[in-house]
C-alpha cells in the first residue's frame, strides 16, 4: 500500500478527567466515562464547534474521541473514533477492512481522513467490568487498524 502520512486527528489530552470512576453499571454519560477512559491513558472533557462535549483521549499515542448519542433524555450510546488524515486511503482499502474484521467499522470520510470507530449501546447500562473489556477492544482495534492503514 502506498500511503504517507499527514497528521492524526484530533486533540491530545493533556489533563486526566477529574473524579472518581462509576462502580455498577455505566452509562453513556460522559462525566462518568471520563475517569474510566483514563484508566487507559490521557482523557478529558472538551466541546467540539458546535458546543457538543465529548471526552478527547489519547492511547499508545494514539488520539481518539468518545462521543454520545440518542440524548433524548439521556445518552443510549456512544462511541470510540479515531481519524487519520493520510494519502492513498480508498473505499476499496476501507472495504476490505469491513468485509475481514468483527469489530470496528472503518470508512472514508467526505474530507478524504480514515476513520475507525466502535459503537456501544449502554441504554440500559452495561456492567463496569464490560465495559472496561470494551476498552481493550477498543485498543486492539484501533492497534491493528494504525497497521492495517499504515499510520505505524
Amino acid at each position: 500500500m502506498d500511503t504517507a502520512l499527514v497528521a492524526q486527528k484530533g486533540p491530545t489530552p493533556s489533563a486526566s478527567c477529574n473524579g472518581p470512576a462509576p462502580s455498577g453499571m455505566v452509562f453513556a454519560n460522559l462525566d462518568e466515562l471520563c475517569p474510566l477512559v483514563a484508566e487507559s491513558g490521557a482523557a478529558r472533557l472538551e466541546r467540539d464547534s458546535n458546543g457538543e462535549q465529548y471526552i478527547a483521549a489519547t492511547l499508545n499515542g494514539i488520539n481518539y474521541a468518545v462521543d454520545v448519542y440518542n440524548c433524548e433524555p439521556d445518552c443510549a450510546d456512544l462511541s470510540f473514533t479515531a481519524s487519520f488524515e493520510m494519502d492513498g486511503m480508498t473505499v476499496e482499502l476501507m472495504n476490505e477492512w469491513n468485509s475481514t474484521r468483527r469489530f470496528g467499522k472503518a470508512y472514508i470520510r467526505e474530507d478524504g481522513d480514515a476513520v475507525i470507530q466502535i459503537a456501544i449501546n449502554t441504554r440500559h447500562g452495561i456492567a463496569l467490568e464490560t465495559f472496561r473489556d470494551d476498552l481493550v477492544w477498543w485498543e486492539t482495534v484501533l492497534q491493528d487498524y494504525v497497521e492495517f492503514i499504515g499510520f505505524r
